[in-house]
């Protein structure tokens, strides 16, 4: 049953990526808007590049930075200087950049002054808003949600997956069979053989329906959880939302006001090494010690051998406001 109990974990565990490790977006061809949030998202990358003195990237002064042929995760190279402020915002770059896939190298500049931010490609002016990188309070309202959300699926995953499933159906002979007698889930559960020739049992597939499962500290879980496994690989498609989770952490205490989570999930091993991969959209209203704030995530992530994410396509809003995911400020 180890699959069985990990799937959840493996939500948390890629959720807890967006807030540890540094990202990119796909740039475009035709979306100088794109493109230019590329460049922006790659300058976030130099900068925890530097922290940890890859070659090709120099503080050169204070929050200023030379970069040679420094290649993001999206396959973007940046060659040239930029400059940042205190929380990680992007103030001056003038940049040569080479887009992974489109074969097009580009003149990227960027300035800012109390009017605003105007930035150019290739002498062009970009119309549309670029995206921000994270401030300092943003990140920090960022964070508190991941660990609230973290817990909410340990405890869920508690609730479904090891008192239901596992501990009344994983020892009976392979088959179908439907949920019976739970006040909280509906549906069917199959066993099978967990490895092929072996006489132990597991829980290979489910598909349930969830009434106000109640969360320990409050709160309650409602929606679908449909689960197939085969071998060493494992999907889960979750349409769930979480409503009134409360959890203490560290001086913190985070309410998941409401919160849903829409997505497919998967893990397993790929050429002898685990990953694990999100699409899907979360969002929703929770409050860090009573303030109100409001998430939306929609995009792809994908975890290699437990130790390098990727976040090629992704749209991040907190409180209302597009942001890009990494550690953006020091």
């Amino acid at each position: 049953m180890k699959r069985q109990q990990t799937i959840f974990a493996a939500v948390g565990l890629l959720l807890m990526a967006l807030l540890f490790t540094s990202c990119s977006q796909t740039p475009s061809s035709s979306g100088e808007t794109t493109v230019a949030t590329s460049a922006v998202m790659a300058m976030s990358e130099a900068v925890s590049a530097a922290e940890k003195n890859a070659a090709g990237v120099t503080e050169i002064a204070t929050n200023k930075y030379e970069v040679k042929s420094f290649t993001a995760d999206d396959g973007t190279v940046i060659t040239g200087n930029f400059e940042i402020d205190e929380n990680g915002t992007v103030l001056n770059a003038e940049l040569t950049m080479k887009v992974k896939g489109t074969g097009q190298e580009l003149r990227f500049s960027l300035t800012s002054s109390q009017s605003g931010t105007e930035a150019t490609i290739n002498d062009k002016p970009v119309e549309e808003e670029i995206k921000k990188t994270m401030t300092k309070i943003q990140r920090e309202a960022f964070g508190a949600f991941l660990k609230g959300m973290d817990e909410a699926l340990d405890e869920l995953n508690d609730g479904i997956l090891e008192d239901w499933l596992e501990d009344k159906y994983e020892d009976r002979r392979p088959g179908n069979y439907d949920i019976i007698n739970n006040p909280w889930l509906t549906g069917s559960v199959t066993v099978g053989y967990e490895e092929r020739g072996d006489d132990d049992t597991e829980v290979i597939g489910a598909d349930v329906k969830i009434n106000a499962l109640p969360l320990p500290f409050g709160g309650e879980v409602n929606g679908s959880f449909n689960l197939s496994r085969r071998e060493d690989d494992e999907t889960a498609v979750a349409n769930i939302t979480i409503k009134g989770f409360s959890e203490l952490d560290d001086h913190l205490y985070i309410n998941l006001s409401e919160v849903r989570i829409n997505a497919t999930i998967n893990e397993g091993e790929k050429w002898d090494d685990d990953y694990f991969s999100f699409k899907g959209t979360i969002e929703g209203q929770y409050t860090v010690n009573g303030e109100a704030h409001s998430i939306y995530f929609n995009g792809s992530i994908i975890g290699d051998d437990d130790d390098h994410y990727h976040f090629s396509e992704y749209t991040l809003r907190i409180d209302e406001e597009n942001v890009a995911i990494g550690r953006q400020y020091r």
